[in-house]
């Protein structure tokens, strides 16, 4: 057994910090995709005429600032600390080109360039797909079927009549049998069927 092994009650305290990482993860993911791939796709096409170079420059600048915001979701969603990269700019020696170009030979600003146009929108899509899904469920979904079946009334048990015809449907032989002397059954519900 392990012994950071977390109780049940702590995972419902941890919901509404995850829920927090998560709802927003869509919207997040393709603001920095798209200003990502915009500035460095830019940059690209311009770098023979001296301006892509420094968009370039921007987009790794950009993709610093969404990955240690990242970082800081993932913080206030309870998760444990990741340690960010150091972010050196300053070269010891060379002029003052060579260390405003560092970030371009460091391989952290190109690693959160990836991250933020490459993996973090797959992971993000599917991620907000799976949590919009599975909370709709949640939501709506459980309470709206116990309500409709099963719940007992003034006058005693009623069964809807969509429940009845679910079961018939599943077992015809044995239920079609039984309906008419269910003792559940109300004589509305029986008649519907």
């Amino acid at each position: 057994m392990s012994t950071t092994r977390r109780g049940y009650g702590r995972y419902w305290l941890g919901l509404l910090p995850e829920l927090g990482f998560l709802l927003p993860l869509l919207p997040v993911t393709i603001v920095g995709l798209s200003v990502l791939l915009t500035l460095f796709w830019t940059g690209v096409g311009m770098i023979p005429i001296v301006v892509g170079v420094f968009l370039v420059l921007a987009a790794l600048f950009v993709a610093r600032g969404f990955g240690i915001f990242e970082l800081a979701r993932l913080r206030g969603a309870l998760f444990p600390a990741i340690t960010p990269p150091r972010w050196d700019r300053t070269m010891r020696q060379g002029s003052a080109l060579s260390k405003l170009l560092a970030p371009l030979v460091d391989g952290h600003y190109w690693l959160y360039l990836l991250h933020g146009s490459l993996v973090n929108p797959i992971v993000g899509i599917v991620s907000w797909s799976i949590t919009i899904s599975w909370l709709a469920v949640a939501v709506s979904g459980s309470p709206t079927r116990s309500s409709r079946c099963g719940f007992p009334r003034a006058t005693g048990w009623r069964f809807c009549s969509i429940c009845l015809r679910r079961a018939a449907s599943s077992c015809p032989t044995s239920w079609r049998a039984r309906r008419s002397t269910a003792p559940w059954c109300s004589s509305s519900a029986r008649s519907s069927c």
